[in-house]
């Protein structure tokens, strides 16, 4: 009897019940809690993944010379992820759908996750992994206008009554300034873009037509003829001798007193390099020609020279399409003082092609040059522009460097 009502007796059932499915729920609960904890990390892992290797893509767009896997090991630290992270770096991807596209940048990243459920059971825990993709669009502008000086106001000066012209090409500063680019006066502007490392300065009547945007507060450009330097200047100095109304050529060489032309002087510079220890100045009704030509401003005894050519004259220098400083039709030593001044004077029939490189040095464009060529290249410390000029970057047959505006970068897988 007393077996019976042991065996029919309910009371207690309950916390029987309970005593079994306490372990089931403690488990469950477990696997949620897991479960939660793992989709956070995963999302936190993969955000960092994204923001490492778009700027992994991003610093090595812009030249930086770091390894990749060390760009994105450093950016993953910033994000959080400074231990206990294993990363692989590939670029081209080694999967997906641009393994042939070389500016893109596969990130794969891992950590072992924490897990409440497997520590109670002594197992270990689970990896996570996160992968990602950036790419750099690069930009299909370049500039063919360039100041380098980084804090000058009115790095480029477009002002008076100019009339600037370069549809293909950008017009851009690294001045860092206010008014990294002033446009004002009655100035007329037909450009691709502007691009400034600062703001852009507008004031007067000026009409301004662009393709493009112009961008400002954008990263500096980088100078393309920074590891150029000026020859070593031969001890021999070569001939000026010039018959006042006849014809005279030049031969490459070092020209220990420049070049100065007065009216009625016609010199044709036979190919080559042209050294000169002193100036360069074309007078009213002087006449200049040379093809494959480079003309290298040297400074002797810090004696530094300038350019000048004067209304009235007749310019016609095409530049070298080979050797140490093809493209470039005319250059100045980096070492000439701030205060040197390249003056280009209105009236004169000029024709320039190639680059111009006067790294140091204020550029003066006045008055209305006549120009209109497919390769022209400016690239100086400061440029002030008050009449009509045309610049075009169609310079790959004279081997003129490029200037390229720096691309975006996008998350693309």
């Amino acid at each position: 009897m007393l077996f019976n009502r042991f065996l029919f007796d309910q009371r207690g059932t309950i916390i029987a019940l309970w005593a079994m499915l306490l372990p089931l729920m403690a488990g469950m609960g477990g696997l949620a809690l897991d479960a939660g904890n793992w989709y956070m990390n995963a999302r936190d892992l993969q955000s960092a993944a994204d923001a490492s290797v778009l700027t992994a893509a991003y610093k090595s767009g812009q030249g930086s010379t770091t390894n990749l896997t060390t760009l994105v090991e450093n950016e993953m630290a910033r994000n959080g992820y400074s231990t206990g992270v294993n990363v692989v770096v590939n670029s081209p991807p080694a999967a997906g759908s641009y393994t042939n596209d070389l500016t893109a940048v596969e990130a794969l990243v891992s950590v072992s996750s924490h897990s409440f459920l497997a520590s109670a059971l002594g197992v270990q825990g689970s990896t996570i992994t996160a992968r990602a993709v950036a790419r750099r669009n690069i930009s299909p502008s370049n500039a063919c206008i360039l100041a380098l000086n980084s804090s000058a106001l009115d790095a480029v000066d477009v002002g008076g009554s100019a009339v600037l012209t370069s549809g293909k090409c950008v017009m851009a500063s690294n001045s860092t300034t206010s008014s990294s680019i002033s446009i004002g006066g009655n100035s007329d502007l037909t450009l691709n873009s502007m691009y400034s490392a600062g703001n852009i300065h507008y004031y007067g009547n000026y009409t301004v037509d662009l393709s493009s945007p112009a961008q400002t507060f954008r990263t500096p450009l980088d100078d393309p003829y920074a590891g150029l330097s000026v020859p070593t200047a031969s001890a021999t100095c070569a001939s000026t001798t010039i018959n006042r109304h006849g014809s005279t050529t030049f031969q490459p060489g070092t020209y220990c007193n420049g070049i100065k032309l007065v009216s009625g002087n016609t010199v044709t510079l036979n190919s080559g390099t042209y050294i000169l220890q002193g100036n360069f100045d074309i007078g009213a009704q002087a006449s200049i020609s040379g093809s494959d030509v480079t003309i290298i401003l040297e400074g002797k005894n810090g004696n530094y020279g300038s350019v000048k050519i004067n209304g009235g004259s007749t310019v016609n220098l095409t530049a070298q399409t080979s050797g140490t400083y093809k493209g470039l039709v005319m250059m100045e030593d980096r070492n000439a003082p701030s205060s040197t001044k390249e003056v280009f004077n209105g009236g004169a029939s000029m024709t320039l092609q190639g680059g111009l490189y006067f790294p140091s040095a204020d550029v003066q464009f006045n008055g209305n040059n006549g120009q209109n060529v497919s390769c022209l290249q400016l690239v100086a410390s400061t440029i002030s522009f008050s009449g009509t000029s045309n610049f075009n970057d169609d310079c790959d047959s004279f081997g003129t460097e490029k200037i390229p505006l720096p691309g975006s970068v996008v998350l693309a897988e």
